[in-house]
């Protein structure tokens, strides 16, 4: 079975990150056809810190939930008693 090699090892989401003298770039993916979204950074420890902090939020996620998060139970009750206290609420003015 012959084997091909692929132009790079690195995903189709993956970000590119170069430095020069003054600064640290941080090249986000974006669709096909759209101009890429690059910024920049100081390079100095704030700026390497704003980069990393852009890197890891992209990579994971799980840091936008809090450490207590956790899913939402299946609602209990007929759908007749969801509409009921929906309702209830709106006259309230809690929800829109």
């Amino acid at each position: 079975m012959p084997a091909t090699l692929a132009p790079s090892a690195a995903p189709n989401n993956a970000l590119r990150i170069w430095c020069d003298a003054r600064q640290i770039y941080v090249e986000l993916p974006t669709k096909a056809g759209l101009t890429p979204c690059i910024m920049t950074f100081s390079r100095d420890t704030r700026g390497l810190s704003r980069a990393l902090a852009t890197i890891f939020g992209h990579a994971d996620n799980s840091s936008a939930s809090p450490e207590n998060f956790r899913a939402a139970r299946k609602l209990t009750g007929t759908p007749v008693q969801h509409a009921t206290a929906e309702a209830v609420l709106r006259r309230a003015g809690i929800i829109k």
